[in-house]
């Protein structure tokens, strides 16, 4: 049986450039379905252009943009679940450890799937 650490409202809101809080989607249901399930609720996660385009650039939006919203949010809940793993035991750090693999993993099939350099041509290459 696996447990439930708890939940995260992922794309809860959208900060906009002039700084004030968007709620473009329903807000909430983060925290009700962590009440529902009697799991604790660990935080929201605004939506921002940044993750993606730092997912994509294979640099976290924790380093490439650390104080964006998106960041301190992505920090905060990353404390968040390493003391609640901690707290629950030893007989679970294994799946810590599992965890810890399957982002191992993650992050090798990405740099995989970069493009690779093409090594430049020689003047007879070129040429034909």
């Amino acid at each position: 049986m696996s447990s439930v650490l708890g939940i995260i409202e992922n794309m809860s809101y959208f900060i906009g450039e002039d700084g004030k809080r968007y709620e473009i989607f329903r807000h909430g249901g983060g925290k009700k379905l962590a009440n529902e399930a009697g799991v604790p609720y660990l935080g929201d996660v605004p939506i921002d252009p940044k993750v993606a385009e730092c997912g994509d650039g294979g640099e976290p939006i924790v380093r490439k943009y650390p104080d964006s919203p998106a960041a301190k949010a992505y920090v905060q809940l990353a404390s968040i679940v390493v003391q609640s793993i901690g707290s629950l035991g030893s007989r679970r750090r294994c799946r810590a450890g599992v965890v810890s693999s399957a982002i191992a993993a993650s992050r090798e099939r990405q740099r995989r799937q970069r493009p690779r350099r093409q090594r430049p041509q020689s003047v007879e290459e070129s040429t034909r």
